[in-house]
């Protein structure tokens, strides 16, 4: 326990603040009894929902549906059934959390309630989805054959790519959360199956227990978390820096459009400006999930001070980790502190996680691999100047040869980087491949041109390490060499 409280009560806090906007899909969200009296009144099962999100400042729409009655004779009508399914997805589109009824409008039948849903999952935007129903094999079949979502377990994890992999696939245990068994993902939409109870829905708080046990389970790591701390961060303080920009900048922004080089520069150049200062700010304000108050404590043992010990200095602290002469981890313990935790952090810290935008073009930082020579090439063409390649212009590139696992680089003029997820390069600073363009190109140019669309697209370094590595790829060619007797060479040593 510290001063910010529990792990999972920070977890809990940052989950209420991202949780913005709730989204409920039921025809049982409303007392229509009431409608005869021209009086609008909440059903008894969400009025403690209700209330729950009014006093903790989340925006909750309930979306009427209208409601087929068999034994009356009373079916509904198509028209009004375009008409708010169109509304129940609209507004789905813009809630976090949405909690939707199986048999929606219909008493047998699931049809709406799968087209509602089936409009939702081809939204991009994370989404936390209570899917009211008994989970049947039924159900698990719709779920996984005809919406294509996929169930978090250990038995799918085998199924996934590589890029879905990265992210933890967790099994929910029954400790965590009594109300749903599985997770069920597709893209950027995670859903679990929760039986309709009336205990459950006019508990207001178990609904937002249940979504939290879903994000939580669907995201376990600190840094997930710090994700949602960070967002919720922005969202929170933009207005605060917005205000702050002094008036009177439109034309110097105009202006320097009229000069830039790329497409959309002034779009770097302006999202940096605020960036910049949010990643200031967060120095004085740290993000509360990985402050320093969080981590220590969970330090093991084994990493902390020895007994006599005056400080507990960096040196020390090597010691402690790394055998001697040698970069073997001596940590005994395993889970999290295994070297796939360490190497899925440094993939983190060196590379760009690949997205659609990076892998079409070529840019600085690129890394693609020459399957023939069986070689790494790390593109460090300036952005500028591979914008405006010419004919008879040249593409630079430092060449690399994979390494099996982190490990001492060689000494001189190598620099070791990780390029994807689980495959790391060692560059050799000194050699840099040209590579010769035959005609003009227009704009970046496109990894299928005629020189290197024979080439494999592997990922983008981040600028700062294609910095690094060009800092000591010139420093070693800049190298002067001096007569210095070999007496005093020796003493100094400075190599």
């Amino acid at each position: 326990m510290t001063g910010l409280g529990t792990i999972e009560e920070i977890k809990q806090g940052i989950a209420k603040e991202y949780f913005k906007n709730v989204v409920v899909i039921d025809d049982d969200c409303y007392d229509e009894s009431s409608w005869k009296n021209g009086e609008i009144k909440i059903n008894k099962l969400y009025a403690n929902f209700y209330k729950e999100c009014i006093e903790s400042d989340i925006n909750c729409h309930l979306q009427y549906f209208p409601k087929e009655k068999a034994k009356e004779g009373k079916s509904i009508k198509e028209d009004e059934k375009e008409k708010y399914t169109q509304l129940a997805v609209n507004h789905a589109l813009n809630g976090e959390v949405i909690i939707l009824d199986w048999h929606l409008g219909l008493e047998e039948k699931y049809e709406i309630s799968i087209e509602i849903l089936r409009k939702i999952s081809e939204d991009k935007k994370l989404k936390f989805i209570l899917f009211y129903s008994q989970f049947t094999p039924e159900l698990l079949g719709i779920l996984e054959s005809e919406l294509e979502f996929k169930s978090l377990d250990s038995e799918v994890e085998n199924q996934l790519s590589e890029e879905d992999k990265f992210e933890s696939v967790v099994e929910v245990s029954e400790s965590n959360s009594k109300h749903f068994k599985k997770i069920f993902r597709k893209e950027n939409i995670f859903l679990c199956v929760v039986q309709k109870e009336d205990t459950i829905v006019e508990n207001g708080k178990a609904l937002f227990d249940i979504a939290y046990n879903l994000m939580s389970e669907s995201f376990p790591d600190l840094l997930h978390w710090a994700g949602f701390e960070l967002s919720n961060y922005i969202t929170k303080n933009i207005s605060n820096l917005v205000s702050k920009i002094p008036n009177g900048t439109d034309s110097a922004i105009i202006l320097q459009s009229f000069f830039t080089a790329m497409p959309n520069e002034m779009s770097d150049w302006v999202s940096k400006i605020y960036l910049d200062h949010f990643n200031m700010h967060l120095e004085s304000s740290p993000l509360k999930i990985v402050s320093d108050e969080i981590l220590t404590p969970l330090i093991p043992k084994a990493l902390t001070k020895l007994e006599g010990e005056k400080d507990n200095k960096y040196e020390d602290k090597l010691k402690k980790i790394f055998k001697e002469n040698s970069q073997d981890l001596k940590l005994e313990s395993e889970g999290e502190f295994n070297l796939d935790s360490q190497n899925n952090f440094s993939y983190l810290q060196e590379c760009y996680l690949k997205t659609e935008n990076l892998i079409d073009y070529l840019r600085r930082g690129t890394v693609l691999l020459d399957n023939k020579e069986n070689q790494f090439l790390l593109c460090i063409v300036q952005d500028c100047d591979l914008y405006r390649i010419n004919k008879d212009d040249k593409l630079y590139f430092i060449c690399g040869n994979k390494v099996e696992k982190i490990k001492k680089t060689n000494k001189g003029y190598y620099v070791q980087t990780f390029v994807d997820k689980n495959i790391i390069v060692e560059w050799s600073t000194l050699t840099i491949r040209e590579i010769q363009i035959s005609n003009d190109l227009s704009g970046f140019p496109s990894l299928d041109i005629e020189q290197i669309k024979d080439f494999t697209y592997v990922g983008r370094l981040k600028e700062v390490f294609v910095d690094r590595i060009l800092q000591r790829t010139w420093a070693k060619q800049n190298r002067v060499g001096v007569n210095i007797p070999e007496y005093t060479r020796r003493l100094r040593d400075e190599k």
